[in-house]
């Protein structure tokens, strides 16, 4: 035999057995030894040892000390972490593996609203850009500048999904989606559709008063008269229902004014309230935790009181856009900024609803449906007329 305790298969077939592992039933043999077990690490003694043990007396203490300290061969304890950790992967293996892709919200070829014409189009447009996507590098169009003598590459072809041809083609099953909404308008709310879990009453809507939030002027070539107003001042304070989707953690941090600045690729001329949404792929629980760290950091005089929890699918509340900068501006202005996109947008007046309205995303800056914005804005005036009433 070995000296000291060293791992054997033998099943006590060529040593002599000291007993089995209660706990995972591995058979321990001599070269083993008494002690903690080498795969689990639980007590395993001869019956003799037991017996003392059991007795309860202070030989039996000095026994059971001697027994677990008895040390596990090299490199046991990396082997224990290396365990745990595969079986960690294997647990969330699913959650991993999964999938979210916001775009099918709104681009499904399988929705049972089209028709079969409907659904051979569409599924024809979703080959034709995967093809586009995922083009051989052999079909490249090259541009030869004889004048600059150099060949530059065609990197015109758009990848983007067509919003109005995917609208064009979906009429229709917008159209039976349309027709079922309004017959469960007309029948009547049977559950609560909005926050289940919250102990509030429902939402009513006046149609009396439905437009007074709204400029809904339009004139006889169907263009409202908003939209002719260019004063800067005026485009701020209005509501116009624009909408962001955003993922998890960053949508929550935005409106509960943590994240003071959003980073994005393009540049929008839009000013004022802008509504934030979240998209429908779950938050990873690293990301939220290396960014409420960077936050703690970026800020450490404020006390932050971050969300317990980042909800998905749903419209979290609105921000005041005031500008919307280049980065070489912005670093000018803020040169301890968080953000590295190109353009970025600086928000203020942060404002978090408390009742979720379920919501699809879609690609930068959309409108929202009427009646979800109204639904938001009659929110936002409850809360400010509690705080004022508290005040």
């Amino acid at each position: 035999m070995l000296k000291g305790r060293h791992r054997c298969e033998c099943q006590a077939s060529k040593h002599e057995l000291i007993n089995n592992c209660l706990q995972c039933g591995r058979v321990v043999c001599r070269q083993e030894g008494s002690g903690p077990c080498l795969f689990c690490g639980s007590l395993v003694c001869t019956p003799e040892e037991q017996r003392e043990l059991n007795a309860k007396t202070k030989a039996s203490a000095k026994l059971m000390e001697s027994l677990m300290e008895k040390s596990r061969p090299k490199g046991w304890e990396d082997a224990l972490v290396h365990r745990n950790r595969l079986l960690e992967y294997d647990r969330t293996s699913e959650r991993r593996t999964r999938v979210t892709d916001d775009d099918s919200d709104y681009f499904n070829a399988n929705s049972v609203w089209l028709s079969s014409e409907e659904r051979a189009k569409l599924d024809k447009y979703q080959r034709s850009l995967h093809e586009k996507k995922h083009a051989s590098k052999l079909n490249k169009k090259m541009t030869f500048d004889f004048a600059g003598r150099q060949i530059l590459e065609d990197k015109t072809i758009d990848h983007d999904v067509d919003e109005d041809k995917i609208r064009d083609i979906t009429a229709g099953a917008r159209a039976a989606g349309g027709a079922l909404q309004t017959h469960a308008a007309v029948a009547g709310p049977t559950d609560r559709d909005v926050a289940p879990g919250v102990n509030a009453p429902l939402l009513l809507f006046d149609p009396s008063v439905e437009n007074e939030d709204y400029a809904t002027v339009v004139r006889a070539n169907g263009f409202s008269q908003m939209s002719r107003i260019q004063d800067a001042e005026l485009q701020e304070m209005s509501d116009t229902g624009r909408c962001l989707s955003m993922h998890q953690p960053w949508a929550s941090l935005l409106v509960e004014g943590i994240k003071l600045h959003e980073g994005r690729t393009w540049y929008t001329s839009h000013r004022g309230r802008l509504w934030v949404a979240a998209t429908v792929k779950p938050p990873d629980q690293d990301v939220i935790k290396a960014l409420e760290n960077q936050y703690r950091v970026l800020y450490p005089e404020k006390q932050l009181q971050f969300p317990s929890f980042y909800p998905t699918g749903c419209l979290l509340g609105c921000v005041n856009v005031d500008d919307c900068l280049p980065q070489e501006e912005y670093r000018k202005t803020y040169p301890d900024g968080e953000s590295d996109s190109p353009y970025v947008f600086i928000c203020s007046n942060p404002v978090s609803l408390r009742l979720r309205f379920p919501i699809k995303g879609q690609h930068k800056i959309y409108q929202l449906e009427k009646t979800i914005h109204q639904a938001a804005m009659k929110c936002i005036q409850k809360m400010s007329k509690i705080q004022a009433n508290a005040a």
